[in-house]
């Protein structure tokens, strides 16, 4: 299926079987599923981030479905520090941090929310706040090295900015 390659391609990404995935922007659980899917099931543990209320629903009533403790929502977005931020709570997949909205969300840093889990494979499709949302693992980039699969179609700048700031951070990356 194609639409596993975008993040799971078997040719740049090797699974194992104690993966620590966090998807970061999980919208309606579409991301996870692929993931449960192209893993066969065989993973440590599952933290999909996702701010937006209505999207939030979604996954909650596909974790209902799922039944599995390894999976964890976390209603939450992701950033460089813990902070409030005014969101679009759109309920679509470009919901995203908007000075225009009078809604609040959280933001956390990886690094100071799951860094004991110790993320193998992260994820970011989180409309246009993803270098910030790199800045807040660097800890996590430098003692764990995880995969990543970050978009970066978002601000045109991030196709270059990106891939500089994590060879920063961590020059062992590819």
């Amino acid at each position: 299926d194609e639409m596993e390659k975008e993040y799971f391609d078997k040719e740049i990404i090797k699974l194992f079987s104690d993966e620590v995935f966090i998807d970061g922007g999980g919208f309606d659980g579409d991301t996870v599923r692929k993931f449960i899917k192209v893993s066969n099931g065989v993973f440590k543990e599952i933290h999909t981030f996702e701010p937006d209320k209505k999207s939030q629903r979604k996954i909650k009533l596909f974790l209902k479905e799922e039944n599995d403790e390894r999976i964890k929502l976390h209603p939450v977005g992701l950033g460089n520090k813990n902070q409030e931020v005014f969101f679009s709570n759109s309920g679509t997949a470009g919901s995203k941090i908007s000075r225009e909205s009078g809604l609040k969300i959280k933001l956390v840093a990886l690094d100071k929310h799951i860094y004991n889990n110790k993320p193998t494979l992260i994820k970011f499709d989180i409309e246009g706040a993803e270098a910030d949302a790199i800045n807040g693992m660097k800890k996590i980039m430098k003692n764990f090295k995880p995969k990543l699969a970050i978009c970066l179609y978002h601000k045109p700048a991030d196709l270059w900015k990106i891939p500089l700031l994590i060879k920063k951070i961590n020059p062992r990356y590819k």
